[in-house]
């Protein structure tokens, strides 16, 4: 995927975003986590939609017929056609947090101050300075932590600690609901 999103999206090309999609279906092949699969087909779809709009909004230089040909080619040979991903995985909500340790201010307020202070050295690199996907600060910051006050709250994890699982759970019990 490194190829295509240090890309601009006018340069992406449709042999591109196929050595781009293949990447995920190999590390998702390769992932021993039981959800590999299921967050493959959601992300695929998700990414998938995204390029159709792209391309029917004239934004990239490949044909919307074009591209829709490979995109059923690819998945067809890939094996993600299929069954809609069930309801209840976006719904899942936090795991029970009776086993988890005790939950602390200060440590949340920590989590907040570091994380503050991360997001603001990253905005001040030249890399914030010169990105040109339309993100917004704010909405990073907002993004960003979030993510880390609710890993915290529902999983006792810090950046620092982060997991895949915290990760999901909490992108889709935030993000999704």
């Amino acid at each position: 995927m490194t190829e295509i999103t240090q890309q601009p999206i006018a340069k992406w090309q449709l042999a591109m975003i196929l050595r781009g999609l293949t990447q995920l279906v190999e590390n998702a092949d390769t992932d021993p986590d039981n959800d590999a699969q299921a967050i493959l087909i959601l992300t695929y779809d998700i990414v998938s939609a995204y390029l159709r709009c792209l391309a029917a909004n004239q934004i990239i230089t490949i044909g919307f017929d074009d591209l829709e040909t490979a995109l059923i080619n690819f998945e067809t040979q890939h094996g993600l056609q299929g069954t809609v991903i069930a309801p209840d995985m976006f719904f899942k909500t936090p795991q029970n947090n009776d086993d988890l340790p005790e939950w602390r201010a200060y440590v949340a307020q920590n989590i907040n101050s570091y994380t503050n202070d991360w997001l603001q050295a990253y905005f001040e690199s030249p890399a914030w300075q010169h990105q040109t996907t339309g993100i917004t600060s704010d909405l990073l910051t907002f993004i960003f932590t979030t993510l880390a006050e609710k890993a915290y709250d529902s999983y006792r994890k810090t950046p620092k600690s982060w997991t895949k699982k915290s990760n999901y759970g909490c992108a889709n019990w935030i993000f999704c609901v």
